[in-house]
């Protein structure tokens, strides 16, 4: 929900919905095929991620250039497991991503993002994933918390300004 509302700051970034994760996969993995450029896409937590792990493993083995960023329980869920609740959820995407990274504090969103686009992008290409906790995502990054690692690659990594929009939303 934070990173949904946060897309009104940013009128130029289009945001489609749908009502499969299966299917926003594939439409991400259709724009990078089609574009060049990387796909992003947002998955709902557990249940979607999960619901989605056979298109991700089709972009994995087309090469198709994709961030997957999803939502993952709280991390104070660890010792709790909640009925959606699947222990591990970044490690399984492990299987079927290039990288797979779990958010621990909004300071690594920024930096997270710049790898996971880099790395989706260097050949071979294919999909990233990023996972962030439910209480992580509404927490507050402090300003200036990551200085941004510029690349002599300007083809291998996101522009500053698109790394920085869309770490604003999330």
């Amino acid at each position: 929900i934070p990173f949904l509302q946060s897309l009104r700051k940013h009128p130029n970034i289009k945001y489609i919905t749908t009502y499969l994760d299966g299917l926003a996969v594939g439409m991400a993995d259709g724009y990078a095929r089609s574009s060049g450029n990387v796909g992003i896409v947002n998955l709902h937590a557990t249940q979607g991620t999960l619901n989605a792990y056979g298109f991700i493993r089709a972009a994995l083995r087309d090469e198709s250039p994709i961030v997957i960023i999803s939502g993952v329980p709280s991390l104070s869920y660890e010792l709790v497991e909640p009925t959606h609740f699947v222990y591990g959820l970044t490690n399984i995407l492990r299987n079927v991503t290039k990288w797979a990274w779990q958010i621990k504090s909004p300071e690594q969103t920024e930096q997270a993002l710049n790898r996971a686009i880099k790395i989706a992008k260097t050949p071979p290409f294919g999909p990233t994933f990023i996972g962030i906790p439910q209480d992580v995502q509404v927490q507050s990054c402090k300003d200036g918390a990551y200085s941004l690692h510029q690349s002599n690659n300007a083809k291998m990594q996101a522009s500053p300004e698109q790394i920085k929009k869309l770490s604003e939303i999330m």
